[in-house]
C-alpha cells in the first residue's frame, strides 16, 4: 500500500495492473514513488500504470519536473487537484528522444545519489574526527608526559545549579531577564538564544547570572541529554542558569574553561559520566554534583592546557571548515538535480535525431488511444479492513 510519503503497509488485493505511479495527493502533494509490481495506493494519492504510449520512466521524471507541489489550494493540509496537473504544459519529445532522456538522466542520478549519500556521511565523521583528537589528548598522545589525572573537585571553585520558574514561551528581548533552556546547552557550544523570558512579576536571581568563563554541564533529563557540556565563551547579559544544569567556576590557577568543556567532552569521561547516571527510566536521569566531583580528568600545567586548547581548536575549525562546504556542496545537489530535469524537459539535455518518429505523431496516437480529456483517471483507494499493517 502506498501513500503520500511512501510505502505505509501491504494489501492482499491490488489496485494496479503493473508497475506504477504514485503521486501525492494529500499532504505531501506531488511526492512520487514507484512501485515495480502491483499496488494499492490509498485514498491521500493519485496513481498511473498504463505507460502504453509513454515509458514509465520518462513519465516519472516528467512528475518530478513538473510544479506539483505548488499547486496547493488547500488552506489547511495540502491538496492537489487533478485537473490542475493536466492543466500543465510540457514539451513532447519523440518517444526515442524520451528512451534517451531516460537513460541519461538514471546515469546522472546515480551519479548524484552516489554524492549525496557520501557527503551526508560527512557530519558523522566530522563528529568522530573531533573525538578522536579529544580522546588523544586526554589519554596524553599530544603531549610530551603524561599529565596527572585530577578530579573535577579539585579544579573547581564553584558548582551549582539554576532556578526553573514558569517563564514565558518566548525567548528573553533586550534588558529583559531570561532563563536558559537545556538546549541552550550543546557539546562544546552555548546557545544563548534557547531560553524563555522572565515574567514581570518574577525578581531576577542576580546571583545565577550567566558569564563568560563558566562551564555548563545538564544534569537532569532524558539519557541523551544528561551529561551536555560547555564553556560559556560569549552570551547576553541577564542569562541565568536553569535548574537542570551545573554551572562550574573553575579555579584559575588550576584549569582553564575551555580545556575544561574539552575534557568533559572525551570519550573517556563520556563514558565515565554515562555510568554515574541515575534514575529509573531513560527518560528522566539524573547527575549528582558528588559523583561529578569525583570524575578524574588530566590536567597539565595551564601553559600545556593552553597549548593543547589551541592545537584542538584550530583542528575543531578546519573540521567545521571542511563540514559546512559539504553540507553547501550537498544543497547544491538538490539545485542541480532540478536544473538538470529542466535541461532535460527544454530538449537540451540529449542530441535530437531528424529520424525520431515526429512527436506529432506519438501525440496523434495519443489522441487515438484517449479521446477528450482523460476523465476517466482512477484516483487512490481507500484501503479496506483486508489490509495487513
Amino acid at each position: 500500500m502506498f501513500g503520500s510519503n511512501g510505502q505505509v503497509g501491504t494489501h492482499d488485493v491490488a489496485v494496479t495492473a503493473g508497475p506504477t505511479l504514485v503521486v501525492g495527493r494529500k499532504g505531501s502533494i506531488g511526492e512520487i514513488h514507484l512501485s515495480a509490481g502491483p499496488c494499492f495506493p490509498i485514498d491521500t494519492t493519485y496513481f498511473a500504470d498504463d505507460f502504453a504510449v509513454c515509458p514509465i520512466g520518462f513519465m516519472g521524471w516528467l512528475l518530478r519536473y513538473l510544479p506539483l507541489r505548488s499547486l496547493n489550494r488547500a488552506t489547511a493540509i495540502p491538496g492537489l487537484n487533478r485537473q490542475d496537473a493536466y492543466d500543465l504544459d510540457f514539451m513532447l519529445p519523440p518517444l526515442a528522444e524520451q528512451r534517451r532522456i531516460v537513460a541519461k538522466l538514471d546515469t546522472l542520478s546515480a551519479r548524484t545519489a552516489r554524492a549525496r549519500t557520501d557527503l551526508d556521511r560527512i557530519p558523522a565523521l566530522a563528529a568522530r574526527y573531533k573525538q578522536v583528537l579529544i580522546a588523544q589528548a586526554f589519554s596524553g598522545h599530544l603531549s610530551e608526559t603524561v599529565p596527572p589525572l585530577k578530579p573535577v573537585g579539585g579544579v573547581v571553585a564553584l558548582l551549582d545549579q539554576g532556578w526553573s520558574p514558569r517563564c514565558g514561551d518566548s525567548p528573553a528581548s533586550s534588558g529583559e531577564w531570561g532563563v536558559i533552556k537545556t538546549t541552550a546547552i550543546q557539546p562544546m557550544a552555548f546557545d544563548g538564544h534557547a531560553n524563555k523570558r522572565l515574567q514581570p512579576h518574577m525578581n531576577p536571581r542576580p546571583e545565577i547570572e550567566l558569564l563568560v568563563g563558566d562551564v555548563l554541564i545538564t544534569r537532569a533529563g532524558p539519557r541523551n541529554r544528561v551529561g551536555i557540556s560547555c564553556a560559556i565563551r560569549q552570551t547576553s547579559p541577564r542569562l541565568m542558569l536553569c535548574d537542570k544544569a551545573y554551572r562550574l567556576k573553575v579555579k584559575a590557577t588550576e584549569i582553564l574553561p575551555d580545556y575544561l568543556a574539552i575534557m568533559l567532552n572525551s570519550p573517556q569521561a563520556l563514558a565515565e559520566i554515562e555510568c554515574m547516571k541515575t534514575g529509573i527510566s531513560d527518560s528522566g536521569l539524573n547527575l549528582t554534583q558528588s559523583k561529578l566531583l569525583a570524575l578524574e580528568l588530566p590536567v597539565p600545567c595551564l601553559a600545556e592546557q593552553t597549548r593543547l586548547t589551541k592545537r584542538l581548536e584550530a583542528a575543531f575549525t578546519e573540521i567545521d571548515r571542511l563540514a559546512a562546504e559539504a553540507a553547501a556542496a550537498r544543497r547544491l545537489l538538490d539545485r542541480l538535480d532540478q536544473a538538470i530535469l529542466a535541461k532535460a524537459f527544454r530538449g537540451e539535455l540529449v542530441p535530437q535525431n531528424p529520424a525520431d518518429e515526429p512527436a506529432s505523431v506519438l501525440l496523434a496516437r495519443i489522441k487515438a488511444a484517449r479521446p477528450g480529456a482523460p476523465t476517466g483517471a482512477r484516483r487512490g483507494h481507500k484501503a479496506k479492513a483486508a489490509c495487513a499493517t
